[in-house]
Formats: C-alpha cells, structure tokens, sequence
C-alpha cells in the first residue's frame, strides 16, 4: 500500500517523490518487476490484482497551503482527486481512471457513552479526595466509579501535565472510514501561548488504538498572540447526545470560540447544524465556557445552573426559617454551628516585645456552654454590628464565671511567623471589584494580621500599619461559631483565607441577590435559549440546579463587567457523568458545602439529588485544586468514552 503525507511545525504538507508535480506519486516500481527498486504489494496468489492505499494526515478544515475549502481559503478541503494512468514507453497514455476521494470527519463523543478512562493530574497536597475519597455517605472521589483511572503526575519530566484543567486539553472523539474500524482520535485544543503546552496527551494518550492530531497553538492558526484564548478549550466544546432528530448528535461552543477553530469544526459537518453552534453566551464568565452552567445527558436532558433557584432556595423559611439564618453557613465542613449575640469584649492586647504579631482578644459570648461544647468550634464569623465581614481563629474556648462562655482571638503568635487569624472578608459583593486579583472566593480581601517585613502575602500592603485592625466585636454583635471551614484562595503556606459565610450576610447583600435574580438569571436564559435554538426541532428536556454567581456590575446596570462572572457555590452543573458498575449511570457532581436545614442535610445537595433523581449521585470534593481557582469536576477530568455504535454516514431511522 502506499501510505503517505506529514506535518511540518506549522503547516501539513503533502508528501512528494521528487517529480516536479508533488502531488503526483510514480507507482510503475510496485507495478513492473523489472524497474529498479520494485516493490511486491500482491498477496501470494495467482491473480493480478493490486492494493494501493492513502491514509490522510489532514483533516477537512485545517490550515492547509493552497487549500480550497468552500468560503475558507487556505483551509483543506478534505477532498483530493486520485488518478491512474498506464502509459506506454513513448509516455502516452494507454488507459486512465479517476476517482474522488473525501476524508473522514472527526467527530465527539458525547456524554450518553460509556465512559472508560477518567484522566485527571495527581497533585498529593491538593486533590487526593477529588481522585481518590472512598464513598462515604454519598461523597466520593473519581476512583469511586470503577474506572480505571489513569492519573497524570503533576509535572514530571516529559508527561508534564501543563495544568490541572485537563477538560481544556483535549476533546477526545474518533473518526471511522466508511467500512472501516472506529478509533478513538484525540483533538490536541490551540493552547494559550503563555501556559506550558501539556504534553501528556501525546506520551499517554497517543497509542496503537488513539490517534491524536493538532490545528496549531493560537499563534500558529490566527498568526498572532493577542485577545482571548479561553474560548478555544476543550471546557467550552460538548456535544447534545445523539437522538432522531440528530442521528450524529449537535455540537454545542461557546461565543468566544476563535474563528479557525469554527471552520475546522464547520467542516466536519455531520455534529454542525449551523452557526447557532457556536452561539450559547460565555463572554458573561471570567472562564468563558459553557461547562460552567451546563451538561449534556442522555435522552435529550440537560443539567442547567439556576441563579435565581439558588437565591429562593435561601429565601424559603420552609427550607431554612428566616430566624435560623444567622447559624446556617456556606462552606463549613461540619453542620455543626452556634449562633449568638456578643455581651461584652475587652480591648486588643499587644506584647510589646513582638508588636503586631502577639495580639489577643477576648469576646463574651454570653451563652452558657459545657467546656466540651465551646473546645470543638475553631473559627467565629461576626455578621452583623460593627465587626461584620470579620472572622478569627478561636486560640481558646472557655467557660467562666456568670454563665459566660468566651473564646480568645489571636492575630499571631510570639515566634515571628505567620498565623492569620484575623480576617476581614469584606460586606458586599460591590465593594470588591477586582475578582480576578482576589481570586474566585467571596469577597475576598486578605487582611487583619502584618506580615513580617519582605513576607510575600498575596495582597498585601507594603507597611504593617496599612493593615486594618479588627473594630471591636462589643455588646450586639452577632456572630457565628463552626467547627471547620474551607479554604478560599490563594494557596500558599499561610493559613488560607477562612470561606464560610451566614445566609443571613447572603440575603442581607442587595448587590449580590440581584446578581443572581437578574443579571445571572437573565445570562442563564439567553444561554438556555441558544441551546434550544442549537438543538432545532430536537425538544430537550432541561433539569435546573441550584446555583450562585458573583462578579461586578458596569455602572449598576444589569450589564455585567466582561468574563467577571465566576461561581460562588462549587457549580452543580459542571459535573462528569461516568458508568460506575453494578450502579451504571451516575453523575459526579461538585460538593456544595452548602447550608444545611434543620436534619442536618444539605440544602442545595438536596435539591441537586432530587432534580437528577434518574441517576447515581455521588458529591466530590473539588474544592482546593478546581472550585477557588474557578472550575469544577468537568473542568478537571477528562473521559475516554465507548465508541457510538452507529456509524456516520447512516441516519437512525424514527
């Protein structure tokens, strides 16, 4: 057979033989037996017929020289042209035939397939529970679905993982000629210049049985750097499962897709409908994909995020009475809280020895507790009074005389390094309009302790004195006792910032329950209507999932910053559906950490578990490595799943 073709950095070019035309391969060797270095290509038969073969290296729609594809220019075709001549001596031609012939698509993998292989980075400090937490109470690491979970050490010589958004790596689909086997073919995504090329797809991935193949790094397919690269990633790709309507299934991107990117996935043409493809709204996000409020199943149904939901769902006194508001917490990692009002607190106390890092404050709380009761909290949350927005490591719990309980505040300890144990969070979503230099927690604004001088503290001011001293927690305040608490962002080797936060604070903050009651909400529906329009004459079928967003408003409109929009709770609808035997399908979907109601259950897990009640719900910890630096279990997986059953160039039949 002849096998040909091959890639050059940037561009693919044809294979050539040295005849002046490179187009025209001379094939008289495998013919005549008396030329020089003739090959055998027949069996070992009596007949004499020949096999001769081409395996293209392009696909339709990659930048090509000369390439002809319709409306695209430079850009191949997918078609070439294929003709055999048989010429006498004097070279003219005795016979001649032609033929067409078209490359095969490259087509996705949607979620309704078998999954195989679960492919995520292996970071030990971060994400030990999101891989590998054994089921405990319907919470349960990747590991958990009986796949066999391939992991990818983080950063090791020539598998370097580039990052731990894997789902923006790659889009694992296949391609089949007509006839011929499927296989597993792997799109490489174009990466962000600036980010380290990951390599292992091609150490890990690529195989005997998966190809895998590339269109360019950004700068190769637009030729410049500049603008937005996240729109290209795998994160902002799915595809609407196959169904009567579309045999082939839909393909579904994002508005901030490239153009190259387009034409390459335009001319695969059996996932395209139109260009309302690449028309459901992702500039509203900071990551700018639609994994982040969407996922795709089976039978027509689709997860989708709800703002509004999430709001309601606080607001409902049947759910959480509107005087339980105060103890009921995001982000805690026990439901076990307290609530009260402050009596009484005494002023900072400061060692003179070791200013500004040996400093202690006594708050009354007012409560009689037994000593065990007060030793279990660790961290207290003041959200109403002068101190809101505060929150403090609890060095002590006691129990003294009068009845009182009281807890001591540390801001450091004698030794000169850093224990942040006070924290100024902030009170409002609108006072904190730098989100991307804050991270993706709420409000965050890292403050209430000096680091030593020359500390790198990510947001800190220069000189100690700038540091904002905690106002004194005194008589009426109201606070909040948990017994642990997520970590927002950054990590680091200080303590991170504490997360949880009251209800009460929640829908106290006009600014961020209107966000999410309008803007998001409104965001959400013009997404939801752009798949719906995707889909055509397809009815789909959408499950609402309670979800909150936070970002910034341009001049208190309902007209958001640009990509300012990221995820408050760990988003429900970013979750990874996977077959988990002797259960089969099952959806493992970020943990909430949410409030929890009066049975100790979790409100928004509830309420997730009952509108997806047809599957397997297993929560995941995802929160260190993915929730606070803006993605989830999609975002952070990647699945190798079965190849659909039918084939391209059939149609079902209804």
């Amino acid at each position: 057979a002849i096998w040909g073709g091959g890639l050059s950095a940037l561009h693919p070019v044809p294979w050539q033989d040295g005849d002046a035309n490179v187009n025209d391969i001379e094939v008289t060797k495998y013919l005549n037996v008396n030329s020089s270095g003739y090959v055998e290509t027949r069996a070992q038969t009596t007949d004499d017929y020949y096999t001769f073969g081409i395996e293209g290296l392009l696909l339709r729609g990659m930048k090509c020289p000369n390439g002809t594809l319709t409306g695209s220019s430079g850009f191949f075709s997918g078609e070439i042209t294929l003709k055999l001549e048989i010429r006498n001596a004097a070279s003219a031609t005795v016979c001649s035939d032609e033929i067409r012939l078209r490359v095969a698509p490259w087509l996705g993998i949607s979620h309704a397939e078998a999954s195989q292989e679960i492919w995520a980075i292996d970071w030990p400090t971060f994400n030990q529970r999101f891989l590998n937490e054994p089921l405990n109470n319907g919470y349960a690491g990747l590991s958990y679905s009986g796949q066999q979970l391939r992991v990818e050490p983080y950063g090791t010589g020539t598998t370097t993982s580039g990052s731990q958004w894997f789902q923006d790596h790659v889009e694992i689909g296949y391609s089949q000629r007509p006839g011929g086997p499927k296989m597993h073919v792997v799109f490489r995504v174009p990466y962000d210049p600036y980010q380290t090329q990951p390599l292992w797809p091609k150490t890990r991935l690529l195989s005997k049985n998966v190809g895998i193949f590339q269109i360019g790094l950004i700068k190769q397919i637009r030729g410049t750097l500049g603008g937005d690269y996240g729109g290209n990633y795998g994160g902002n790709l799915e595809f609407l499962p196959p169904s009567q309507v579309h045999p082939h299934g839909v393909m579904l991107m994002g508005d901030l897709v490239e153009a190259e990117v387009k034409t390459f996935l335009m001319a695969q043409e059996f996932q395209y409908i139109d260009q309302k493809s690449f028309s459901p709204p992702s500039k509203w996000l900071k990551v700018g994909h639609v994994d982040e409020y969407s996922s795709f199943l089976s039978g027509s149904r689709v997860v989708f995020a709800d703002s509004r939901m999430g709001i309601e769902k606080l607001e409902d006194t049947a759910i959480i009475p509107a005087a339980d508001r105060g103890k009921k917490v995001f982000f805690a990692t026990s439901g076990v809280t307290q609530a009260g009002t402050v009596v009484s607190g005494t002023p900072f106390v400061d060692s003179a020895l070791t200013p500004y890092i040996d400093e202690s404050r006594r708050i009354y709380l007012g409560t009689a507790n037994a000593q065990a009761d007060m030793d279990k909290f660790n961290y207290i949350r003041f959200y109403q009074g002068p101190a809101q927005g505060w929150v403090a490591k609890i060095k002590t719990g006691t129990v003294t005389g009068n009845n009182y309980a009281d807890v001591v505040l540390e801001k450091g300890n004698s030794n000169n390094t850093i224990v942040p144990c006070i924290w100024f969070t902030g009170k409002s979503m609108a006072g904190n309009s730098a989100i991307g230099d804050k991270g993706y927690m709420f409000y965050m604004d890292p403050g209430g302790y000096p680091p030593p001088n020359g500390a790198n503290v990510p947001n800190a001011p220069s000189a100690p004195s700038l540091w904002p001293n905690m106002p004194a927690p005194n008589a009426g305040n109201k606070y909040v006792l948990v017994e642990g608490t997520k970590g927002g962002y950054p990590h680091s080797e200080y303590s991170p910032i504490p997360a949880f936060i009251t209800v009460h604070e929640i829908l106290m903050d006009a600014e961020f329950v209107d966000f999410n009651k309008n803007y998001s909400y409104k965001s959400l529906l013009d997404s939801e209507n752009a798949i719906r329009a995707a889909a055509g004459a397809e009815s789909l079928n959408f499950t609402f999932v309670p979800a909150l967003f936070f970002g910034t408003k341009d001049s208190n409109t309902l007209s958001a910053a640009p990509r300012l929009s990221v995820a408050f709770n760990p988003g429900p609808a970013n979750l990874q559906p996977l077959t988990v035997p002797t259960v089969g399908n099952a959806l493992f979907v970020p943990r909430q950490f949410g409030p929890v109601n009066n049975a100790g259950v979790d409100i928004y897990e509830s309420a997730i578990r009952a509108a997806v009640s047809s599957e397997s719900v297993y929560f995941v910890d995802d929160w260190e490595l993915y929730h606070v630096s803006g993605g989830e279990v999609h975002c952070g997986s990647i699945v190798k799943r079965a190849l659909p059953a039918t084939d391209w160039w059939t149609k079902i039949k209804p």
